[in-house]
């Protein structure tokens, strides 16, 4: 069932059919993206064998800490490029679900597996800075989080380089 359905019944004894009921079943449409969030970021992973570009191990994680499944239709990652990663249209985030944007989808694979869910195709045209820069995630109706990260100034060192990722420690805190 793709939308809504009235069904019509009626039971049969033998003899007898019982009084005609209805009734309607409807599919909820998933909710909006404003709750959303980027909760890791890998910006400089370290030299890993088997990789020519370790940067090609880049990624940006997203979780869906609601109750319900999520649209992405018209969610972007934006200003860390000058081409934004677009969600293809049709896509859900279920909930409590996590989806993996990565750099490079098909170097990722190769160290990581194929059980993690990959949102399709990476956004593979820049790298995320190693200094440090501005990730937003924006939705079809505005800016759903816009934060700079930092390889300084109080940052987790171990990210910059040494195999750790920067992970967020309250999803829905600032």
């Amino acid at each position: 069932i793709s939308a809504g359905l009235t069904v019509k019944a009626r039971a049969f004894d033998g003899v007898n059919w019982s009084a005609l009921t209805e009734a309607t079943f409807t599919i909820a449409a998933p909710a909006g993206p404003s709750n959303l969030r980027i909760v890791e970021i890998h910006y400089n992973p370290p030299a890993t064998p088997g990789v020519g570009d370790a940067q090609n191990l880049e990624f940006i994680e997203l979780l869906n800490p609601s109750g319900q499944a999520v649209s992405l239709d018209g969610v972007q990652i934006t200003e860390f490029d000058n081409t934004p990663y677009s969600f293809p249209a049709g896509m859900t985030l279920g909930a409590g679900e996590r989806i993996v944007v990565p750099k490079n989808t098909t170097v990722f694979q190769s160290i990581y597996g194929g059980s993690i869910l990959l949102a399709p195709g990476g956004y593979g045209s820049a790298n995320l800075s190693n200094g440090g820069e501005r990730v937003a995630l924006v939705g079809p109706g505005g800016e759903i989080q816009n934060f700079i990260f930092d390889d300084a100034a109080g940052w987790p060192t171990a990210a910059d380089g040494q195999g750790s990722s920067l992970e967020i420690i309250d999803p829905m805190g600032d």
